[in-house]
């Protein structure tokens, strides 16, 4: 199935990271860019 995701705050990234495992393909967006979407990936390492 494939999933938008609005915001990754807690529950965003949460939420992209458990369907993702379960096989679904996830985009998120967010109002700060996407440059910050790859730097809380790199936190959660």
């Amino acid at each position: 199935m494939k999933i938008g995701i609005l915001g990754t705050g807690n529950i965003g990234k949460t939420l992209t990271r458990r369907l993702s495992a379960a096989g679904h393909e996830v985009k998120a967006a967010n109002s700060r860019g996407p440059e910050t979407i790859e730097a809380s990936r790199a936190d959660e390492r």
